[in-house]
């Protein structure tokens, strides 16, 4: 194993990390959106999404369902699915 190859190990190692944690909190994320789905239940979180420009001048919120919430944690969940696979076959390849 070359430098090269090492240094791009750790580069992904420390990549699919960060996507785990991302994952794990979304995981987390996903649950209380499911919990707050159920009418029957007293709602006990309300969701947002919040937009700010890149320079932190401008920023937007507005109110959303826990179940628009849900469907968009499912999305990026599916794609940090996507992108640990394709690190992992990367770091298998080395």
């Amino acid at each position: 194993m070359t430098n090269k190859q090492l240094e791009r190990g750790v580069e992904l190692k420390t990549l699919k990390d960060g996507l785990w944690r991302k994952k794990e909190h979304l995981e987390k994320m996903k649950e209380i959106c499911f919990e707050n789905m159920d009418i029957a239940k007293k709602v006990t979180h309300t969701f947002t999404i919040r937009s700010m420009q890149r320079n932190g001048r401008d920023s937007d919120v507005v109110e959303v369902s826990a179940h628009a919430a849900y469907r968009g944690i499912c999305s990026d969940i599916e794609t940090i699915e996507k992108k640990i696979e394709k690190l992992n076959k990367e770091f298998s390849d080395l």
